[in-house]
């Protein structure tokens, strides 16, 4: 899966953080994953792909990594496939993983990724499938 993706550091934070070493690490994990679906390792390539064309920074494309290695291992079927019921099923994972463990912030960036990718492999950002999730970040002040 990740011959045809190539990561190289471009500037001092890149090379300080070695961010295309970590990128591949992350895409070797979701590519010998057998809890990731193989038609959802293709999305999660060709989303990578996508947010490269875009511009995003190694760092950024790093973050995406690290969520769809927990995301790809949630869904238990492919991603143009799945349902309502799927995705409520995950955000709730995410939710109880996330819960003690990382806090508000750590859901709230891994549903917002999940929002991204589902709305990108549906080619519809506002698909109903995904507009109920409202996502909440509750701060103490």
């Amino acid at each position: 899966m990740s011959a045809s993706l190539i990561f190289t550091n471009k500037d001092n934070s890149d090379f300080n953080y070695d961010y295309a070493k970590r990128c591949y690490a992350l895409l070797e994990k979701i590519d010998k994953s057998e809890k990731i679906v193989e038609e959802n390792k293709t999305y999660i390539q060709s989303f990578i792909k996508s947010l490269q064309k875009e511009g995003l920074c190694l760092a950024t494309i790093r973050k995406y990594l690290a969520q769809f290695v927990i995301i790809g291992e949630l869904f238990d079927r492919d991603f143009n496939e799945c349902e309502k019921q799927d995705i409520e099923k995950v955000v709730g994972e995410i939710k109880k993983h996330f819960n003690s463990e990382r806090g508000d912030e750590s859901i709230a960036m891994h549903i917002t990724t999940l929002k991204k990718l589902i709305g990108w492999v549906k080619k519809d950002e506002d698909s109903v499938l995904i507009k109920w999730i409202k996502i909440y970040i509750f701060t103490q002040i």
